[in-house]
């Protein structure tokens, strides 16, 4: 069960950075988007991404907390730094995310599609600004999670 856990972990937090580097990597093509398109393109992934992240979110933060206990015993284990450290990731990540990037979100959803506010890109920068930073330590977490796993695969062989 354990295995299964610690598999999850890094299941999530692999789908958490994949989808947050492939947004970032679409910024370029968004921009160039008119503001109608945009907000329009920016409302419809929200409908779809929102409830995939929060189910992802929700099981990388559970399972990496059960993989943190399970290694709680051995805190000066590379298992136990290299778990933290991709749990300290993921919880960063959430925090960056419910602090900065729902509440935009939120308001981006309330505005008019065919008349789109004056500030809207100003808006939106914040918003890519600290999407850029959680993109970055989602994929450390991961980095830090396959790591381990791939370490554990090595004492065993």
């Amino acid at each position: 069960m354990t295995n299964a856990i610690s598999t999850l972990f890094v299941v999530c937090l692999g789908l958490i950075a994949g989808i947050l580097v492939g947004y970032l990597a679409s910024a370029p093509a968004r921009g160039a988007l008119d503001p109608r398109s945009f907000l329009t393109h920016q409302q419809i992934v929200h409908i779809y991404y929102q409830p995939l992240m929060q189910i992802l979110m929700s099981a990388a933060i559970l399972s990496g907390l059960a993989s943190l206990v399970r290694f709680r015993g051995q805190i000066r284990s590379v298992d136990f730094v290299l778990t933290a450290i991709a749990f300290a990731g993921v919880v960063t990540v959430f925090i960056l995310t419910i602090s900065v990037n729902v509440p935009i979100n939120n308001v981006m959803m309330t505005w008019n599609r065919m008349e789109p506010p004056a500030n809207m890109r100003e808006i939106w920068a914040q918003w890519e600004s600290v999407h850029f930073v959680r993109t970055l330590v989602a994929v450390i977490a991961f980095i830090a999670a396959t790591v381990r796993i791939g370490m554990s695969r090595i004492a065993l062989n």
